[in-house]
């Protein structure tokens, strides 16, 4: 069987939009899915025609309130996966702060408006639990050497490494098919999950367009952005979903001898995705909203403390953000979740970068 099969033959169906982009069309019998398709539609038209992209109206697209809901399928291959490798306590600059920001990424994770996800997190440590949690969540702990940074700060990259690999071996176990790693200080849109089931295609999605956000400040951005980011949000942060099938997990085909599954996952440059996909002839899909938020100066980002280009980041990046970025409107800060409490704690040697409301 062809790769992606079914889903390929749903992602054929597609109509070209005004501009001569195609859009994925949601499959018809799921009719579920045709209000997240519609806010989607929406906001890509924000997306392509610009303007201040901080305060998209989404109000014709009203969110549910409550409590979201649970899973309502165990099927793995309707599920979408998130594959989080945490660093070592042992590693981390602020252990404390390392908590604080997977917890701010779960938060997001489960702020989903479709709850068919799962949350596999590769790690030496598991942290405390800050928010409410279930089954969904899983923790696979490694007992490998953690690394020392101060003496060779690449050494982060095979950790990472092995730990990915690991939640992603796991992932494979389960038969998902849909995957994505993720930084544990990033944080998702409510959309995510919704758009990505509802619009499958046989090789995945790729985030060109995205949210900076300073943690510290609270200024945010869209970038790419001339003032701030001119690149594609793909060349700053990871962001993509892969699709695999069973073709995908074998090994020694024409691109090489690593099956793409362990291209993809071994991997430890996330720029090179894009044209990766573009190369094999399985070119990633651009998502049509932006689904992403970089969350910069956490004090504990490896990029930032030991990266090639942290006095960029540090000294023209930020700057850039703080004088052309503005403070997320309310409806983004609902959408990845920004207004929940963890965000909102009073202890400032634990959670640095509180609400800027919160006194």
């Amino acid at each position: 069987m062809k790769a992606g099969g079914r889903a390929r033959r749903d992602w054929e169906r597609v109509q070209a939009d005004a501009d001569g982009r195609e859009r994925p069309l949601a499959p018809p019998h799921q009719a579920a899915c045709t209000r997240r398709n519609d806010w989607a539609k929406h906001v890509s038209y924000c997306c392509l025609h610009r303007g201040n992209l901080l305060q998209h109206d989404i109000s014709n697209m009203t969110e549910p309130t409550g409590p979201r809901p649970r899973p309502t399928t165990a099927d793995p291959a309707q599920t979408v996966f998130f594959g989080i490798p945490l660093k070592a306590r042992a590693t981390a600059k602020n252990w404390d702060w390392t908590v604080r920001d997977i917890n701010r990424t779960l938060a997001s994770i489960y702020n989903q408006t479709n709850p068919n996800f799962r949350i596999l997190v590769g790690c030496h440590d598991v942290p405390d639990l800050l928010i409410p949690t279930d089954e969904r969540l899983e923790f696979i702990q490694v007992d490998s050497t953690t690394p020392d940074l101060n003496k060779e700060p690449r050494s982060n990259f095979p950790d990472k490494e092995l730990k990915l690999r690991r939640v992603s071996n796991r992932f494979r176990e389960l038969g998902g098919r849909w995957f994505m790693p993720l930084d544990a200080d990033d944080l998702v849109s409510s959309q995510l999950v919704q758009f990505v089931l509802c619009n499958p295609n046989p090789n995945g999605f790729i985030a060109r367009h995205g949210y900076i956000f300073n943690q510290e400040s609270w200024m945010m951005a869209l970038v790419p952005q001339p003032k701030i980011y001119p690149a594609s949000f793909d060349r700053l942060a990871g962001c993509t979903i892969f699709r695999f099938e069973e073709e995908d997990f074998l090994a020694a085909n024409q691109f090489g001898p690593q099956s793409r599954f362990d291209r993809y996952i071994s991997s430890q440059d996330h720029r090179e995705f894009w044209q990766m996909s573009l190369q094999e002839n399985r070119p990633l899909h651009p998502l049509p909203f932006p689904a992403f938020v970089y969350v910069l100066n956490t004090g504990d980002n490896h990029t930032f403390l030991y990266g090639a280009h942290r006095n960029w980041l540090n000294q023209e990046l930020l700057p850039k953000l703080n004088a052309h970025g503005s403070l997320p409107n309310p409806e983004v800060t609902q959408e990845f979740a920004l207004s929940h409490s963890v965000w909102n704690r009073s202890s400032s040697a634990l959670f640095k970068g509180r609400h800027p409301n919160e006194p």
